[in-house]
């Protein structure tokens, strides 16, 4: 039984994953995204834990990328005052994966 509400926990998670980065492909402002940005990073771990569970699909993999790419995208914005606050938060993303993966 634990083990199914566990897979539940999982499949929740993802799908706030998905909706949060839903919202912070389509908003504007720099500020609001960068707080998105913060969800995203924060819901990142149940990505690794479906891949831990073997529930890992290419569905999960293409939305792994896509956020990737977004975050790389991050790095080229300029302009504004919230441009920083979205690099760091998209640098900080970036080694959190890289820690938890390699660590």
């Amino acid at each position: 039984m634990k083990f199914q509400e566990d897979g539940d926990i999982v499949r929740i998670g993802l799908i706030d994953l998905e909706k949060c980065f839903e919202k912070f492909n389509s908003e504007e402002t720099l500020e609001v995204k960068s707080l998105i940005l913060s969800a995203v990073s924060a819901l990142f771990v149940f990505l690794d834990l479906a891949k831990r569970r073997n529930e890992f699909s290419t569905a999960h993999m293409q939305l792994m990328m896509s956020i990737f790419d977004s975050v790389f995208k991050c790095f080229h914005l300029e302009g504004s005052p919230g441009c920083r606050d979205i690099r760091r938060h998209a640098a900080s993303l970036l080694i959190k994966v890289l820690l938890d993966e390699f660590i």
